[in-house]
């Protein structure tokens, strides 16, 4: 199941009051992250996504996201195994002179699927160094 959000973070945000919007998804397992910043941003727009007290994206607490029309990405494996699970999308932009549309894009898989990808990936390396396939 992916999910697309939009954030809105206006100019001027400060980080010690960000853009924050709460959602909630299924349970399952997180295994990509996505935070796109379009064309515009020049480094500007900072954003950060967290499951409750845990920040995932980047998953250092002191950082954040931040680039120009690109996509800051990364593969997860992040259970979520609460019914109502709360996601927060957090966006400041303290040196931005306009408002920016800031994308999220959170891919969740039923736990039996995100729990072969490992053994997948496995498979596929050494089928690889066999030759089977490339």
């Amino acid at each position: 199941m992916l999910y697309i959000w939009h954030l809105t973070v206006t100019a001027a945000t400060t980080k010690a009051s960000p853009k924050e919007e709460k959602k909630s998804i299924r349970t399952g397992v997180i295994t990509k992250i996505e935070i796109k910043f379009p064309a515009g941003c020049r480094g500007y727009v900072h954003a950060t996504l967290s499951h409750r007290l845990t920040q995932l994206m980047p998953f250092n607490v002191a950082g954040s996201a931040a680039a120009d029309d690109e996509k800051v990405e990364g593969s997860f494996y992040w259970e979520i195994k609460d019914p109502a699970p709360e996601l927060i999308l957090r966006g400041w932009s303290p040196d931005a002179t306009y408002d920016h549309v800031i994308t999220f894009r959170v891919n969740v898989m039923p736990k039996t699927v995100a729990s072969m990808i490992p053994v997948i990936n496995l498979l596929t390396k050494l089928l690889r160094r066999m030759g089977v396939f490339r």
